[in-house]
């Protein structure tokens, strides 16, 4: 699959990293290419290889059937 450009290559996003105690908090990022999948980011308050949360509900939960959308795309 060809790699595109977001739809603006300003487009903003936000993330949630754990925080010191543990509890979600949000980062704002910049958003560049996409290949439908994943996305690159280009610039926000991230350290490399930073975990950062991918779904939330309790722990020990199965995911959802459906489809999920990442920073605004399928």
């Amino acid at each position: 699959m060809p790699l595109t450009h977001a739809a603006n290559p300003t487009t903003r996003g936000r993330v949630y990293v754990a925080d010191e105690d543990g509890r979600p908090a949000a980062v704002d990022i910049v958003l560049g290419l996409n290949d439908g999948m994943f996305t690159e980011v280009v610039s926000g308050n991230l350290k490399d290889r930073q975990p950062v949360v991918v779904g939330s509900g309790p722990a020990g939960q199965k995911p959802s059937a459906r489809p999920s959308l990442r920073f605004g795309f399928l």
